[in-house]
This record gives C-alpha cells, sequence and structure tokens, in this order.
C-alpha cells in the first residue's frame, strides 16, 4: 500500500499526495459455528463434564479440530484448529486427559509430515507440540496417547527400525522420548492401529499384522521389557481397536478372526489364557466390522459397528461380559450417519460421534439410553457460514454483497451480507448441492430489494441455475436451470443494461466451447446470442461490458493462438467481431473483466507478456491501436484477474499473485499508461489471491481474496483512497525529516514522480533526507 509520496527539491519545496488505509473487514471461517467435520474418535469426560473430541477434518485450511461441548449439547466450542501443517494436521485419534490438560496426536504434518504428539489445556490455551515424529522414531500414528502420572504411552502404525510401527513413551513435557518397541512383522506383530492400555506398570495394546498373517494382542512393560504375544489371530483377522480392562479381564473386537470374516466380541486373560468369543458377527444384520474401542459398564459391554445392521451402515449394541444378552441398540441410517467410534457414558447416558451424515453429512454427536429406546443428535458438525469468496462484492445502500465457494450448511456455497465496517455478518442463503451449487458470480442488484447471480453446479442435469433472491435473504428462487441447448455452467459476474440480464456460460451446445447469452430479469426469453467454435474464443469467464447496444468481453483461449480473445457483439446477437486475438507476446488467457472509458477497452491478462507474469493492455472498440501498457514482472504484482473501470483517468484491478510477499497486490494506474501504483501488497494474514472484481464508491475500493486471512479462507477488505496521509515530513534547515508509524512500511525513492521507484535499504523512521543534487519523490509501500 502506498501511503504518501513527498516531492523534494533544491527549493525544499514539498508536498504530500492523499494515501489509503487498508483494513481486513471479514476474515473467513472464525465463526463460533466452526467445528470441523469427520469425527472419528471416542469421546471422552473431564472432570469439568464438558465432552472431549476431535475431528479429523474440516473446512477450507482446517485439517481437523479439538472441540468440547457439554452432554446437554451447551456451549459447543472448537478449542483447536489445526491449519499449520508444522504443528500437525489429520488428528485421527481420541484424547487423553490429565487434570485440565488434553494430550493427543494427529496422523500427518510435524516437521517431518509423520505425526506429532501434542498438548493443549481444556480451554483452549497452551498447544505445545511434544514429538514430531520422523520415520525412525516412528511414523503415522493412528491412535492416540494413554497418560499415566507425568509420562505418555503410544504406538505409531509405521516407521522404527523395521518400518512396521513402534511402541513408544515421553513425558508429558515432551522429554524423554523413547521407542520401546519397534516391530518386526514377521515375528512380533506389525502395523498398531489402536491406543495401549496400562496395568500395574503392564502395557496392553493390538496390531493388525503378525506372523500368522493377522493381527497379535500384546503385552509389555512399561521400560519395555518382557514383551509377549498374548494372542495371535489367522490371515486378515485382529484387532484395530483399544483393549478394555475390567476385572481382570481383557475385553476386545476383532475385524476378523476363526469364527467369522466379520469379526468379533472377545475376552482374554491378562496371561493370554482363556480366550473367548463373546459374539461373532456372522449376521449381518447384527452389524460386521467394529472399529470402535469398547466401553464396559459393570457387566455390560457397549459398542458399534462401522457396516452392516438394517440399513448397512453399522449398529451400536450391547452385551454382557459372558457373551449373552447381545442387543442391537441402533441401526445407523446413513442420514444418521456410521461410526468407527466408541461410545463414552455421561450423566446416564451414552454419547458417540458419527464420521458422516447429519445435515452437512460430515458427521453428528448423539446420545442414546442405555436401553436404546431414545436417540437424539445433539450436535451437527458441518461447515461454517462460507469460505473462499472469489468474485468480489457489490454495495447496495451501504450494505455489503457477495458469494462464497464453498462452505454453508452441505459445503455447496452460500450468499452473505455485511456492512461496510465489517460488522453484521449474515448468511442469506445456504446453497444445496441439488438444486444449486457452487456460486460463481457476485450478485447484482436488480431492483425492489433483489439480487440475481448463478450458480455453476446445480439443477436437474448440475449445469448450473440462474437464481433471484431478496436483500433480507427471503424468496429464494431459481429463474433458469442451464441447459445444454442454451450453454451451460455460468461462471462470470452478470451485466444488467436496459432491464436485459447478460452473461456467458464456460461451455454449450456443439463445439462446447462457451457462450454469451441474454434474459429477462425474471427469466424468461432466455437467448443464446454467440456460440463459440474456438477460433472466434473459447471458454468466457469474465463480465461482460456494455456500451448502447454492444456487449464487449473476453475469452481465457481461442483465437489465433488459442491464447484467448477480445470481442464484441450486438445486443441482438449480430454483428460478432474479434477485434484482438492473444499471442503470449501480447499477453494469454485474458481472464479480467474489460472497463470501457470512452471508446476505449481496458483490460489484463492472466499469462504472457515479456516476463509470462500478464500483462495490462488498452485498445479501442473497433479493434484498432491495442497496446500493452503494462508488462508484470512479478515483483509489481503477476496473474492479474480484474481491472475496474476507469475513473478519473485511472484504473484500479488485483493481481493474484506477486507482489512483495507473493500474495497478489491491489494497484492503480493511469489511463495513459503510466503512474503504476500499488496499493497493497498481500502478506497472507490479511488475504492472499485477490481475484474478485473491485468496487469503488466514495472513495472507498472494496474487494474479496479467495484465500488468505485469519483461517486462510478468503477475506473481505476495503482501501479508503481518501484517508489522511501516514508519511509526514518536517523541514529543519537544510535537510527534511520524513515520519511514519508503521515499522514494517518500506521507505521508496525516485528521481520522477512516474518512477520507477526503489527501496531505500535499512531505513527507520524518522528518516533525515540531506537535500542535495536534484529532486526526489518518496513514497511509502506497506501495510
Amino acid at each position: 500500500m502506498t501511503f504518501g509520496v513527498v516531492i523534494f527539491s533544491l527549493t525544499l519545496t514539498s508536498t504530500i499526495s492523499h494515501a489509503q488505509t487498508f483494513t481486513t473487514i471479514r476474515s473467513f471461517g472464525i465463526l463460533t459455528n466452526v467445528t470441523g467435520a469427520s469425527p472419528r474418535a471416542t469421546l471422552i469426560q473431564g472432570t469439568d463434564t464438558f465432552l472431549y473430541g476431535t475431528t479429523y477434518l474440516g473446512e477450507g485450511s482446517i485439517l481437523g479440530t479439538v472441540f468440547k461441548m457439554q452432554p446437554s449439547g451447551a456451549g459447543f466450542r472448537a478449542i483447536k484448529l489445526f491449519t499449520n501443517s508444522l504443528q500437525g494436521i489429520y488428528p485421527n485419534a481420541g484424547l487423553a486427559i490429565s487434570s485440565n490438560v488434553l494430550y493427543g496426536t494427529t496422523l500427518q504434518g510435524g516437521s517431518s509430515d509423520l505425526g506429532t504428539v501434542f498438548k493443549l489445556s481444556t480451554d483452549g490455551t497452551g498447544f505445545v507440540v511434544l514429538k514430531h515424529f520422523t520415520g525412525t522414531n516412528g511414523a503415522a500414528p493412528h491412535g492416540g496417547v494413554t497418560v499415566s502420572g507425568s509420562q505418555l504411552y503410544g504406538t505409531t502404525r509405521d516407521g522404527g527400525s523395521y518400518g512396521n510401527g513402534t511402541v513408544f513413551k515421553l513425558n508429558t513435557d515432551g522429554s524423554g522420548y523413547t521407542v520401546l518397541k519397534s516391530f518386526n512383522k514377521w515375528t512380533e506383530g506389525a502395523l498398531p492401529y489402536a491406543s495401549l492400555i496400562i496395568s500395574n506398570g503392564v502395557l496392553y495394546g493390538t496390531t493388525s499384522l503378525g506372523a500368522s498373517g493377522g493381527g497379535t494382542i500384546f503385552k509389555m512393560n512399561t521400560d519395555g521389557t518382557g514383551y509377549t504375544i498374548l494372542k495371535s489371530f489367522p490371515y486378515s483377522g485382529g484387532s484395530q481397536t483399544k483393549l478394555s480392562l475390567s476385572d481382570g479381564v481383557l475385553y476386545g473386537t476383532t475385524i476378523a478372526d476363526e469364527t467369522s470374516d466379520s469379526g468379533s466380541v472377545f475376552k482374554l486373560n491378562p496371561d493370554g489364557t482363556g480366550y473367548i468369543v463373546l459374539k461373532s458377527f456372522v449376521d449381518i444384520l447384527d452389524g460386521s466390522t467394529p472399529l470402535g474401542d469398547l466401553l464396559i459398564s459393570g457387566n455390560v459391554l457397549y459398542g458399534t459397528t462401522y457396516i452392516g445392521g438394517s440399513f448397512g451402515r453399522g449398529t451400536m449394541f450391547k452385551i454382557d461380559t459372558d457373551g449373552s444378552n447381545y442387543i442391537v441398540l441402533r441401526n445407523f441410517s446413513g442420514v444418521d450417519g456410521s461410526s468407527r467410534a466408541g461410545l463414552v457414558l455421561a450423566a446416564g447416558k451414552l454419547y458417540g460421534v458419527t464420521e458422516d451424515g447429519g445435515i452437512s453429512g460430515v458427521g453428528t454427536l448423539f446420545q442414546v439410553s442405555t436401553n436404546g429406546t431414545t436417540y437424539s443428535v445433539v450436535k451437527n458438525f458441518g461447515f461454517s457460514d462460507g469460505i473462499v469468496p472469489q468474485t468480489g462484492v457489490a454495495l447496495v445502500n451501504g450494505v455489503l454483497y457477495g458469494v462464497a465457494s464453498s462452505g454453508g450448511d452441505t459445503n455447496a456455497g452460500t450468499i452473505f451480507k455485511l456492512k461496510t465496517d465489517g460488522t453484521d455478518y449474515a448468511t442469506l442463503k445456504h446453497f444445496d448441492s441439488f438444486n444449486a451449487t457452487s456460486p460463481s458470480g457476485c450478485p447484482i442488484y436488480y431492483s425492489s430489494n433483489v439480487l440475481i447471480g448463478t450458480t455453476f453446479f446445480g439443477g436437474p442435469s448440475n449445469n448450473g441455475t440462474l437464481f433471484q433472491i431478496n436483500t433480507d435473504g427471503t424468496d429464494f428462487t431459481v429463474l433458469r436451470n442451464f441447459d445444454w441447448s442454451g450453454g451451460v455452467s455460468p461462471n462470470s459476474d452478470l451485466t444488467l443494461s436496459n432491464n436485459e440480464l447478460y452473461g456467458t456460460t464456460w461451455s454449450s451446445f456443439g463445439p462446447g466451447r462457451g457462450a454469451v447469452f441474454k434474459a429477462n430479469p425474471d427469466g424468461t426469453g432466455y437467448t443464446v446470442l454467440h456460440n463459440f467454435t474456438g477460433g472466434d474464443g473459447a471458454y468466457p469467464s469474465t463480465r461482460l461490458a456494455v456500451s448502447g447496444n454492444v456487449l464487449y468481453g473476453t475469452t481465457d483461449n481461442g483465437g489465433d493462438s488459442d491464447r484467448g480473445v477480445v470481442f464484441k457483439v450486438n445486443t441482438d446477437g449480430t454483428g460478432f467481431n474479434v477485434l484482438h486475438s492473444f499471442n503470449v507476446i501480447d499477453g494469454a488467457a485474458p481472464s479480467g473483466s474489460l472497463a470501457l472509458a470512452n471508446d476505449v477497452l481496458y483490460g489484463t491478462t492472466l499469462w504472457g507478456g515479456a516476463s509470462n507474469f500478464g500483462t495490462i493492455f488498452r485498445l479501442k472498440t473497433d479493434g484498432t491501436q491495442f497496446l500493452v501498457m503494462k508488462n508484470f514482472t512479478g515483483t509489481d504484482g503477476a496473474n492479474p484477474e480484474s481491472v475496474l473501470a476507469s475513473v478519473d483517468d485511472l484504473l484500479y484491478g488485483t493481481t493474484a499473485t506477486g507482489g512483495t510477499s507473493n500474495y497478489g497486490t491491489v494497484f492503480q494506474m493511469n489511463t495513459n499508461g503510466s503512474g503504476y501504483t500499488i496499493l497493497k501488497n498481500f502478506i497472507g494474514t490479511d488475504g492472499s489471491r485477490p481475484r474478485g472484481a473491485l468496487t469503488l464508491s466514495s472513495g472507498v475500493l472494496y474487494g474479496t481474496t479467495d484465500s488468505g486471512g485469519t483461517l486462510d479462507n478468503g477475506t473481505v477488505y476495503k482501501i479508503d483512497l481518501t484517508a489522511p496521509p501516514r508519511l509526514t515530513i518536517q523541514q529543519v534547515g537544510n535537510s527534511v525529516i520524513l515520519n511514519w508509524s508503521n515499522p514494517a512500511s518500506l521507505l521508496q525513492a525516485s528521481p520522477d514522480l512516474a518512477g520507477p521507484f526503489t527501496t531505500i535499504p535499512n531505513v527507520t523512521s524518522p528518516y533525515t533526507n540531506v537535500v542535495a543534487g536534484g529532486q526526489r519523490f518518496f513514497r511509502l509501500i506497506g501495510n
């Protein structure tokens, strides 16, 4: 961002131009309803009565969460979002708790991307990675850790001396990591999936492979000695769940054993004797493939199966510890998901999670009575109120309206609104996977508080829709379902002129290279004005500009060199003409919408030009006087995708990448090609990849980034072009002192106002400039 320009001459005259204030007014994905997705692990309950658990996935940049919730469903909060791979990603297992500290593992991430062990407080503070797995010391911990005093014990499925997994211990402060056992699959078992249990200084666990081809049950001392195989299963058999211990007897499940290929519930003495199958899943209606840990309450075992049952999506069951009284408590239907997690008993009820199903199809947290008579979903896991805004925002009566391409109840995108100061964010529409999916253009304001827009997918044939919705979110109506006869997959902002809508589709009937269409605002009168065939352009993706009865636009591909074209066509479909075919040297893929001022068109290309980072170009509306005004170099921006119509002989636009941090820029430029200035260098935390069109109102630019921000899920931002300068000057004798407030800003100088400006190295505020020689122009670049 440029904060000010100061002109110095030998006579010490000086002026300061206007500056800009950049503000991120919305960071997507930070709402309290961010829950995570696909919970896989058994819940635990703390002494504070809260239930704690993990989700394996999230949305956008969120690759797993730790959450807490009261059994009643109140107080749900994601207390940790895994968005930084170095901290670990994909928490697959459940948590261990000691006092007010939670301990867990991630399947991937960390310094070697082989998983981590972490801890955090139950209030979400104090997150620390205790161990980064490197391979030789273990890799991919599918199970969680067991806490005993000041030590943690766990397993990794991979890594170790033989690459077949380990048993490890470490202190709760992260010190003292020790591999107690490296598995060799042919002699001692291999690939342990589950957590360990500990009793009287002895660890008990399972492996999924072993000497007999199947898995094993083993025990060992906590110092690594005394490793003993208690049970070897035949080929394809074995256990992937944590054992349970009650009254000196071990209980567990298998995915297959001697009695059934669908798994079993068993018990075993800690010395390896007395192996008994309590339940063999031979009847598919009873369930199949138990992958959840068993819960023991008195003389009753509770568990889940991942598949089988009446709907084929698994069951919840109970059985007495002597093998009698097997009862299916719940047949999971798909709507309520399927479960690979075990159950926890809290306040007299059973609680568990499903990894799919529910409103968003990505899991639920449920409660059920111990006799199975009452079942209810306490929490639906899902998606936030929208992420990844790609199309810019529309300003109507002081309110910004836009669309997010992902997120919402079914991760199909949303329409949102918010005030220009970032407050009062509201979701007007959650798109679904059937009627309308993936909004593709910023909605435009029609009249009587009606917004009109398009979706790329959805409708009976999943070819996209034209829709309208009131600005208060009511009366959503699909006006048109796109089909091959009239073009499919609309993917650009609409243009409204003389009470007619104009737009483009990405594909179309015949050559399938896209189309230009018009329609009445109510969806009637739909007409294809032009079908692209390739030589005349292909795959239009930008908003059309209109002047009188002529439309102007671009295509990403096609033309003489298949690098895109600028075209015009009359609003009645006649007079189609290619105004310019790009050839890489002058640009390629004109993906930004055209700006029209008088009889001159201005636009950008995504690629091509002198450095292949894209260009800014202009040409007359008759196709003559084509000129490349700017070749992007990367440091001054790269891959521009939007241009705003000229205002007071200025163009405003964005580059999706490039700039000082390679996260994109906002720029301005005179329409004569001079005065190129970067208004904003994005740094990631304030946004990344600004791609949507800019909106200018009362000296303020509004736009969106499709990534970056607090959780890397995109932002809405504004740049106040009328803000007071942040670069000030003071004359002292024959010197001038420059002052600025932000230490991260860069001071640049140039002998000419039009540039080029270069950064003055190693300067801080205040900076003293001794006037000597010719004039110099100064500007401040930064946040």
